[in-house]
């Protein structure tokens, strides 16, 4: 467990310092690291590293970090573990008081977290530069002793490795392990038979992690033939990038310079994307998709079913078949199939009346209103009521990061706002919560005078109850394990 200095460190305490540099040269950013392993103030261990160009400084911290940790573990040295490091950055999303919005940096929290919990104890700490002078040294010196290119301005690929000066260690570029996916995107490529090209969208902006809008093309072909996308070697790799540029997601760029030539695949943004997709909207909020899911069809198909469904405001509001087949184009039996697949956990609802369930024509009443009519004992009451079937809920298991700027892209892909996720005026709405059911009068009490005033000054009659909205309340659960809901 990482916590934070509250005392002084034992005496026979492993003292792991850790520090990243940057450097620009021409428009090229060039990084190396360094750490520095102490016990009792004698040095047990140094080393560096450099990172492939683009990197930031704070993949460098990082980098430094989890190469201490995996020389701490090496040296077979026993003890409580102080972690020091000048980045309050780093050490606050170490200890929990930051999260890691940074796509390419959750995979390296995730493995510093699991290194830390090997030793009997681990404190962070944050130290100025003065103090963290060792291990500066070292990644100053990595720093040097990069080859800088003798034509910074010019257009070169990211590889997956980079060579280094003699005596360094090269850095790999590892597939992320997430994907970030807007659950509005996620719709309209499961509508558009174009999933494949936004997993390569996704992949694409993951590696971006100078938030560039590019990526070389063949770093973008060796990563996903490595994650072995849907079978992207040759030709099935091509599939999908031609997929993306049909829908204009990417396009592929050759640039000539000097000699050089290489590709670069262009980046699409969000908001782009989201016009050439025909989404009105990218959604409440992005989510984590696993980057693995990638290798099978199917599998990301119902991934981006299930990160649809997460990306709803309100997870607790049941939706319909029917909307979400028309939202995404599954049909009612895939979306079972997706639902197994991708884990969505699904509540059944149903609607328990006022209306006598003894009563033949009280029974005929509702099923002329609603299908699936049938009659249920209330437990509450101990009464036969007249009950029918609900849409029901959906609860996906997916990490949902912070909005950022989806709110001002969402009010630029549409002005105003609409009822319902189809754009149409929702024929039931649901209220949850310890006052529910006053929500739900309340909102009946305005839309009837809502609508009585504006049909008095059309010279209209008063509003019929029909022409309201269904609204319900939740009243717990079943002994099914069924929603259980109350109309007003």
């Amino acid at each position: 467990m990482i916590t934070p200095r509250a005392a002084p460190p034992a005496p026979n305490a492993i003292v792991l310092s850790f520090d990243g540099a940057c450097a620009i040269r021409g428009a090229v950013a060039h990084s190396a690291y360094g750490w520095v392993v102490m016990r009792d103030g004698e040095v047990l261990a140094t080393g560096q590293g450099a990172l492939p160009e683009g990197s930031t400084s704070n993949l460098a911290e990082y980098s430094a970090l989890l190469a201490g940790l995996d020389a701490v573990i090496a040296l077979g040295v026993t003890g409580p573990l102080v972690v020091r490091g000048d980045s309050e950055l780093v050490v606050d999303q170490l200890l929990g008081i930051k999260r890691v919005a940074a796509l390419h940096l959750l995979p390296l929290h995730q493995r510093v977290r699991e290194l830390a919990a090997e030793f009997e104890s681990a404190i962070v700490e944050w130290v100025p530069r003065e103090r963290n002078s060792a291990a500066h040294e070292q990644a100053q010196v990595a720093l040097q002793a990069m080859s800088w290119p003798s034509t910074p301005d010019r257009s070169v690929p990211l590889p997956l490795s980079v060579p280094v000066a003699s005596g360094l260690h090269p850095i790999s570029i590892t597939p992320p392990e997430f994907l970030k996916v807007y659950p509005g995107l996620a719709a309209q490529a499961l509508k558009r038979d174009v999933e494949q090209g936004l997993g390569l969208w996704s992949l694409a902006r993951a590696l971006d992690t100078t938030g560039s809008g590019r990526v070389s093309a063949e770093t973008l072909q060796q990563v996903a033939t490595e994650l072995d996308l849907a079978g992207s070697r040759d030709g099935k790799f091509k599939r999908a990038l031609a997929q993306a540029k049909e829908f204009d997601l990417l396009s592929v760029t050759v640039r000539r310079r000097r000699g050089v030539t290489t590709e670069v695949i262009e980046i699409r943004s969000a908001e782009r994307a989201a016009r050439s997709l025909g989404a009105d909207s990218l959604g409440a909020r992005p989510v984590l998709v696993p980057t693995a899911k990638l290798s099978k069809v199917g599998a990301w198909r119902a991934e981006l079913w299930a990160a649809h469904l997460a990306g709803f405001a309100k997870r607790s509001t049941p939706i319909s078949q029917a909307t979400l087949r028309d939202l995404t184009g599954v049909p009612d039996r895939t979306q079972r199939e997706y639902n197994r697949t991708a884990d969505v956990e699904v509540t059944y609802n149903i609607a328990v009346s006022q209306l006598d369930g003894r009563d033949p024509e009280a029974v005929m009443t509702a099923m002329m209103q609603h299908s699936g009519v049938f009659t249920v004992k209330d437990q509450a009451t101990g009464q036969t009521r007249v009950a029918w079937p609900l849409p029901a809920n959906y609860r996906v298991d997916l990490d949902r990061l912070p909005r950022g700027r989806m709110r001002k892209i969402n009010r630029a892909l549409k002005n105003g706002l609409v009822s319902d996720a189809a754009g149409h005026r929702a024929e039931h709405v649901f209220f949850s919560g310890d006052k529910a059911q006053q929500a739900a009068v309340k909102s009946a009490n305005r839309e009837f005078n809502d609508l009585y005033y504006e049909q008095q000054r059309m010279g209209q009659p008063p509003p019929e109850p029909a022409q309201l909205q269904d609204r319900y309340y939740a009243r717990g659960r079943t002994r099914s394990g069924r929603g259980k809901w109350g109309q007003v």
